[in-house]
């Protein structure tokens, strides 16, 4: 077997001046010298050997195992990079669809409002309408029927003036005056033929002359009566129809005023009416915007928790990169422990070769032997300790 120096080094040791040739040998290697040469040789035993070849093969394998290591836990982190940053870019479509929502509830909202002030103005417009002309009529009411009652009034006050005894004996005056010569053409007659029959002057002419005057009489009586009732109809007459005219012109003072309290409360309904309407709009207003708030509110909602996904999935994938460091540092310490235990047997021949160096092999073989043996011993514990054994 070949020099641990030459393997693991590289090249021999050059001989050092005044230095004897030695040749050192223990139970766990041997150590030359050749002074002519200055060739150094040492030679682990198997045992040694066999601790040797192992830690550098742990070493080797370790550090061919340090690139896979973890490597799931990296090929994790990258996808998960991934998803997040597919999570982060779904941050801003989140919710979209309630954000167009809330904003078309805001826009239709506005247009509902701008409409509120013409709702029901066609009622309001009425209702002015109808006020104009309830306080027409209210203003004319004072003048309707005042024709009417000015007549009735006229009529009264010649009712009032109005005598019927002096009318009833004018109109008898007149008739009775027709009458008398009607009766002394009468009475002319009967003394006529009384005369003729011989009568006149006899009781049965007077009978006859008693029975004309009565009956004259009576015709005078029943013309005054007539007389007095035909005065006294005109007098009623005039009552009755100055009456009329004067209820009649209150009657149209009455229509008057009905018909400016009707135009009056016609207003009042189309005046309720039209605020009804723009209560009602206003009311579809605060209901558009009110949608519209809780739209876009849960819009936000959509894009906080796509953002609370993305930062989770983040988290995770930085989480599973750092295991897959981990898992990369704890190989990579394996190898390196491996490494400097091999380094460690390497250095103990070195030594051992340095202390031949010093010593003969007459003069100081016991003291070689025992020197040798403490340092492969430690050699061997530090071997040990990185395997939890004991020495």
């Amino acid at each position: 077997m070949g020099s641990i120096v030459d393997s693991v080094l590289g090249g021999g040791s050059d001989a050092t001046t005044g230095v004897t040739n030695f040749d050192v040998s223990s139970a766990t290697g041997s150590s030359s010298f050749n002074a002519d040469t200055g060739r150094s040789t040492t030679t682990l035993s198997p045992e040694m050997q066999a601790l040797f070849d192992q830690q550098n093969a742990q070493a080797q394998t370790s550090f061919g195992d340090v690139a896979g290591a973890g490597q799931s836990g990296y090929n994790a982190s990258t996808g998960l990079f991934g998803t997040a940053g597919a999570t982060q870019a779904g941050v801003a479509g989140a919710g979209q669809a309630a954000q167009n929502l809330a904003t078309s509830g805001f826009n239709t909202a506005s247009a509902t409002q701008a409409g509120v002030a013409g709702a029901g103005s066609g009622a309001l417009s009425g209702a002015s309408g109808l006020l104009g002309t309830s306080a027409d009529l209210f203003s004319g009411v004072a003048g309707a029927g005042a024709s009417a009652q000015a007549q009735g009034q006229g009529f009264l006050n010649q009712a009032q003036e109005f005598d019927p005894f002096a009318a009833a004996e004018t109109q008898f005056s007149r008739l009775d005056d027709i009458l008398s010569r009607s009766s002394g053409m009468e009475r002319t007659g009967t003394q006529g033929a009384l005369l003729a029959s011989g009568r006149l002057g006899s009781s049965a002419g007077a009978r006859v002359q008693g029975s004309l005057e009565q009956g004259i009489q009576d015709q005078r009586a029943q013309l005054l009566d007539r007389s007095f009732s035909q005065a006294q109809g005109v007098q009623d007459s005039l009552i009755n129809r100055g009456t009329n005219l004067t209820q009649l012109g209150m009657s149209q003072q009455q229509q008057q005023q009905g018909f400016g309290q009707d135009a009056f409360g016609n207003a009042l309904g189309l005046g309720q009416f039209g605020l009804q309407q723009q209560g009602q709009q206003q009311d579809l207003v605060n209901a558009q915007t009110q949608n519209a708030l809780g739209a876009g509110g849960y819009g936000l909602d959509q894009q906080a928790q796509q953002q609370n996904l993305s930062s989770q999935q983040l988290s995770d994938a930085m989480g599973a990169g750092e295991f897959g460091m981990q898992q990369q540092l704890g190989t990579q310490a394996l190898g390196t422990q491996a490494l400097t235990n091999s380094l460690g047997i390497d250095a103990q021949g070195q030594s051992q070769l340095a202390l031949g160096s010093n010593i003969t092999k007459h003069e100081g073989q016991a003291a070689v032997e025992s020197g040798l043996t403490g340092i492969v011993r430690g050699g061997l514990t530090a071997a040990a300790s990185s395997y939890g054994g004991k020495t």
